[in-house]
């Protein structure tokens, strides 16, 4: 969190989800009501109808309440996340004639965050920069911190989580690639190892270690 604003707001879904205003965490209260958060918060700028963010978060287990559970989540987040005396037309959380979403501006997701320094490091991967792709790349794995929207219930939350996971897979199976074009086939095979274990009907992960156990033999002989 170092470099904060102090009313910056911060919005983090790579692991179980937090909160913080500037270096604050916030209380989010409990899942359900966070995985409205996470709707909402996975769609910056757009707003999502009652009726989706209902299907999306309870799926076909309605609560009792029916659909004035809604407004009263989006009422607890609104003062967990918005500082205190902020307008309603300031709020981070914006409404609109059976709609909700996040405002577009002053707030920082981490998946968001995610898919800038991924889009960057593709680029310098291209310019054929493996050093500085493979330290970029490193990077943007840094930000998960567990499984993606961690304990969330409801089906969006489920099929997000799928998602960003097999963006993760992707993202540590590109970083391997770049281990074995810089000639570092020990630490990608090292990699690979966890990485197989999880996903050992993965084809592509079988050829990469292909890749990796062929090209070390010729390294060691050649010392």
């Amino acid at each position: 969190m170092d470099g904060e604003t102090p009313q910056r707001l911060r919005i983090e879904l790579l692991g179980p989800v937090r909160a913080w205003r500037g270096t604050a965490p916030l209380s989010l209260g409990p899942v359900r009501r966070q995985a409205v958060l996470a709707a909402m918060a996975l769609r910056p700028g757009s707003t999502v109808s009652h009726e989706d963010l209902l299907d999306g978060v309870w799926g076909s287990a309605l609560p009792g309440s029916g659909h004035r559970v809604l407004p009263s989540y989006v009422y607890a987040l609104r003062k967990a996340l918005d500082p205190r005396g902020t307008a309603y037309e300031a709020s981070a959380i914006r409404s609109s004639q059976g709609r909700y979403g996040m405002a577009a501006d002053g707030i920082r997701v981490d998946v968001a965050e995610l898919t800038e320094r991924v889009r960057e490091a593709r680029r310098v991967k291209e310019s054929g920069d493996l050093v500085n792709a493979t330290a970029r790349l490193a990077e943007a794995l840094a930000l998960f911190r567990g499984e993606p929207l961690a304990g969330l219930p409801g089906p969006f939350a489920q099929a997000e989580r799928r998602r960003l996971s097999q963006t993760r897979r992707t993202l540590q199976s590109e970083r391997l690639e770049c281990l074995l074009l810089l000639g570092r086939a020990a630490e990608a095979l090292e990699g690979l190892a966890a990485l197989s274990a999880a996903e050992p009907y993965d084809e592509s992960l079988l050829a990469l270690h292909m890749r990796a156990r062929e090209s070390q033999p010729r390294r060691e002989g050649g010392r």
